[in-house]
């Protein structure tokens, strides 16, 4: 056959598009992701680019487009629209490279196909750039397009030691679900998490050919498996068709109880991190092809199986490792098994013609007309019926590359495919039409491109185009180095520097450069954050709770009374940090207190020009370098920010930490160069400064003003390498430094160099729970209910505390004395919790008082527990009613708190081991004799 090269104009293309473009106005184009690397990319849009081989990616928070040479990007993708319709055109062209076109075959010769259709016009294209074509019948048997929204998709937990968020399984939105690790980005499906997975219906019939698109970040470990149920995704992939990764190698693999077929489809590493295939499956006979993207055939399986196997219609992918990524997955039912092995060892230079019975014809397909195809073999002619035709492999000269003269057909098959493209475009439009070579410009919502195999460029609108793909590698992980950053928000992570520039007022100083792009200046709706350096793992200001077995409630008093001997012993501890400043809204300053008086601190600080804080701005101060809180049991961080009931018109304001880790609560009166005065209890202490680790501000639940308050306007928060934090508002900027104000610190001003991140906009109020000593706060004790009655069916067994052991305290008493309950074992123990202001209480301690005076105090023991009250009123009203019991103080409720004294009066017993027999809430005429039935019960107990 002789080749007469002629590249016919693909002058009806450009029209046509153009035409599509310029009828109305230029879309609303839905967010997409710009992918420089495996792990580098950028949420945003296609902007206008005269340049050729160049992307200009606007990005919804920045002032300007980033501008990228293609060789230094993977790609660009968009989400697939819900009304996303396949390629019109009773056939499909599968051409060199990959590529693809659809339309109606108009006429064939010996060099060209001419071609027809309703989004091309009519177009002629050389005869050796297409490898085959097969029925297309207007897309009609597409049965997915995506991969689409990720609620659309059903996920997956597989592992069954991760926590389930809400106890919620298989539910995810269309961002990410934080548990389960899958995100939505720019119409890609990821995750980064293991054991985890996703399920889709996509309509898999018996004969099915799948066009999917993976990637990954660093070496993937993932199953995915064609043709599973939705009941049982996990079994039934088990049988079904699967890629797997396996020792470096992807593999395609199918397998029964019986028998299997795997097949290796090249290493991981010669990948470069992604690859397209074109799998043909017919999940009844258990065959499957796969080819690559050029269309070259790399595996095939085959293997006996039951034969009365039903189709699967799903898709199951699991992640096992690694960040993998679904990028696009078309589903298209096929009319018929694939061409058998034995019909393509045919001489490949010859035209072969496989029809719907099977059968097939080999030959040079000569001519198209209305009678049908004519193929002409040596001594023989075929004329076909093009509905009979279900495929046409096209002859292709040898892929021996020494075979090739510069004048033969596979000379000039090689000019069609450029050797080196390093300016390599692929565009894939939503309908499926994918063509490679070279981005021109883009301009007023249309991509101007230069296909390879035609000689003029053509015009496609943005919104039909799903993904360009570019010919950059993919670099390795970059490292943050001096002077560079990781500039990163909810779908954007890209590595560049802050580089200087003039700032019009409509916009913020922060211009940011990605590396391989040009600069933009940020806008105040950008969220997120520029890293440095990676942050610490853990901060040590937030208390550290011991998880600890029942320890006694140690009275304030006592610990008063011990204060100048447990401040006293402090040996000098390293210093690891400076001493800092941290304030309600974040910040953490270098700094130390000077003065202390009744509306805030005077503070000395190398960070801020500000030298007076109010005392609701102050959170706390570090008063030793490399100082942190101590390690403080569940209880007793319970008991410090609780205030009690007597205290709440005069709460304690101040928590003070001894540098050996004692810890203090009161309220600061004064700070001098060498002492602070603290009242506590209303005793006033001296404490040598020089003792003092820390000094934590206590507010309340209720006065939250403060806490995480934002500064006016567009504001960033400096996260230093030493520790320290300022937030302010950005105004100027060059190479080295950042320079702002605060409305709390004053002027600041940040050296790039000292910075472990740079928080910007809402991510400072996201970071909130990061910052040290946040969780200390105090809450009020509960306030009590009166109750009146403790009657009921069963009178003081209904609580379930009864049975079990009661929990052990230790309180000061009223005669100064201490009380211990455990110390009572081997005693009946009765407490009645109680306070002077409640009515009921009163009417029922003569009661209480009655019943136990019954018993010998040798067996049974009263403590009344007074609820958070001083010992002026509780002597009155003891004096009042003529009764002496012993009186054990509960000042901060936390007694109370252990046995759910929330509605008074409320009476416990217990027995002799310890264990609560009977809990009466209320009192009532019959609580005297109720009472006494259950000591003697208790009393009668066996052991």
């Amino acid at each position: 056959m002789k080749f007469n090269r002629t590249l016919f104009p693909f002058l009806a293309l450009w029209p046509v598009f153009a035409a599509v473009s310029a009828s109305a106005d230029v879309p609303d184009q839905t967010q997409g992701v710009l992918r420089i690397s495996g792990q580098e990319f950028i949420a945003g849009s296609l902007a206008d680019s005269s340049r050729n081989d160049t992307v200009a990616w606007q990005h919804p928070d920045f002032a300007a487009p980033f501008e990228f040479p293609t060789d230094k990007l993977l790609g660009l993708s968009f989400p697939v629209p819900d009304d996303v319709r396949a390629a019109e055109g009773t056939h499909c062209f599968e051409l060199v490279g990959g590529d693809r076109l659809y339309g109606t075959i108009v006429g064939i010769d010996q060099g060209s196909i001419k071609l027809q259709g309703k989004e091309w016009g009519s177009i002629t294209i050389d005869r050796l750039a297409v490898r085959r074509v097969y029925q297309w019948l207007g897309g009609d048997s597409v049965r997915f397009i995506g991969p689409g929204k990720l609620a659309n998709w059903t996920v997956q937990d597989d592992d069954p030691d991760r926590k389930k968020v809400d106890g919620k399984e298989g539910e995810a939105d269309d961002d990410s679900d934080p548990a389960l690790g899958w995100s939505d980005r720019g119409g890609e499906l990821q995750t980064g998490n293991s054991l985890t997975s996703i399920y889709r219906d996509v309509g898999l019939s018996r004969r099915t050919r799948v066009d999917i698109e993976l990637a990954w970040d660093v070496e993937p470990q993932f199953a995915l498996a064609f043709g599973v149920f939705e009941t049982k995704p996990m079994p039934s992939a088990a049988k079904a068709f699967r890629l797997e990764v396996w020792d470096g190698e992807l593999v395609a693999v199918w397998e029964s109880e019986a028998s299997a077929d795997v097949v290796s489809l090249g290493s991981i590493t010669s990948m470069q991190k992604q690859v397209t295939l074109s799998i043909e499956i017919d999940q009844q006979t258990h065959d499957a092809e796969i080819r690559s993207e050029q269309g070259e055939v790399i595996g095939r399986l085959s293997f006996d199986a039951p034969a009365n196997f039903p189709p699967r219609p799903g898709i199951w992918m699991q992640s096992l490792g690694g960040a993998v990524t679904l990028r696009s997955l078309r589903v298209i039912q096929v009319a018929s098994t694939r061409p058998s092995s034995s019909a393509t060892q045919n001489d490949r230079s010859l035209d072969q013609a496989f029809l719907k019975d099977d059968e097939s014809v080999s030959g040079t397909w000569t001519s198209v007309s209305e009678e049908g195809w004519l193929f002409v073999e040596t001594e023989s002619e075929y004329l076909l019926d093009p509905e009979s035709v279900r495929q046409v492999d096209l002859g292709q000269p040898s892929d021996d590359p020494t075979e090739h003269e510069p004048d033969t057909e596979a000379g000039q098959l090689d000019k069609l495919v450029p050797e080196k493209p390093d300016s390599a475009v692929v565009l894939v439009t939503h309908a499926g039409i994918r063509l490679t070579g070279r981005l021109l410009s883009v301009s007023e919502g249309r991509v101007r491109f230069k296909p390879n195999i035609f000689e003029e460029p053509m015009g496609v609108p943005v919104s039909k185009i799903r993904s360009l793909g570019f010919s950059g590698l993919d670099m390795a992980r970059p490292a943050i180095v001096p002077g560079t950053c990781r500039l990163q928000s909810s779908a954007t992570k890209v590595h560049g520097k802050l580089v200087a520039a003039e700032t019009p007022d409509s916009i913020t100083p922060i211009r940011f450069m990605p590396s391989n792009g040009s600069a933009a200046n940020m806008l105040p709706s950008f969220a997120g954050s520029l890293v440095y350096r990676e942050p610490p793992i853990e901060s040590p200001a937030k208390p550290k709770v011991r998880q600890v077995r029942v320890q006694p409630v140690r009275p304030l008093g006592a610990f008063l009374g011990v204060v100048q001997r447990t401040f006293g012993n402090n040996g000098a501890k390293s210093s690891t940090s400076p001493r800092a400043i941290h304030l309600r809204t974040g910040e953490i300053v270098p700094g130390s207190i000077l003065t202390f008086d009744a509306v805030g601190v005077t503070i000395s600080s190398t960070a801020t020009s500000q030298s007076r804080l109010r005392h609701d701005q102050l959170l706390a101060v570090q008063m030793e370098a490399g100082q942190s809180l101590p390690e403080i049991d569940e209880r007793r961080l319970q008991r410090l920010l609780t205030v009690p009931r007597v205290s709440k018109k005069n709460p304690p304001t101040h928590l003070i930490v001894a540098r050996n880790g004692d810890v203090m609560r009161g309220r600061i009166k004064r700070i001098d160069r060498d002492t602070i005065e603290v009242e506590s209890r209303l005793e006033t202490v001296q404490l040598e400064r020089s003792v003092v680790s820390i000094i934590l501000w206590l507010h309340s639940d209720a006065d939250e003003a403060m806490d995480g308050q934002k500064t006016k306007g567009f504001q960033v928060r400096a996260n230093l390498r030493n520790g320290n934090r300022m937030s302010f508002v950005p105004v100027r900027m060059n190479d080295e430094t950042l320079v702002g104000t605060s409305e709390y610190l004053g002027q600041c001003e940040v050296n790039f160099r000292d910075l472990d991140s740079l928080l910007i906009g809402d991510a400072i109020s996201e970071s909130t729970s990061d910052e040290p000593f946040a969780a200390w706060r105090l809450s009020d004790a509960p306030e009590p209910i009166l109750l009146d009655d403790a009657g009921g069916s069963s009178p003081g067994v209904s609580s379930p505390l009864v049975g079990t052991k009661a929990p052990d305290f230790v309180l000061d008493q009223l005669d100064g004395r201490t009380f211990q309950l455990s110390n009572e074992r081997g005693k009946v123990v009765v407490l009645d919790f109680w306070a002077t202001w409640c009515g009921p209480c009163l009417q029922a301690m003569p009661q209480i008082d009655e019943a136990v005076s019954e018993f010998s105090s040798d067996d049974v023991v009263l403590v009344a527990v007074n609820l958070q009250e001083a010992a002026g009123p509780i002597r009155q009203t003891l004096k009042r009613l003529e009764l002496d019991p012993t009186v054990a103080l509960d000042i901060d409720g936390v007694a109370a708190s252990r046995y759910q004294a929330d509605a008074i009066p409320q009476t416990v017993v217990i027995d002799r081991e310890g264990t609560i027999t009977h809990l009466f809430v209320g009192g009532g005429p019959k609580l005297g004799d109720q009472l006494k039935e259950a000591i003697k019960s208790t009393i009668e107990k066996k052991p």
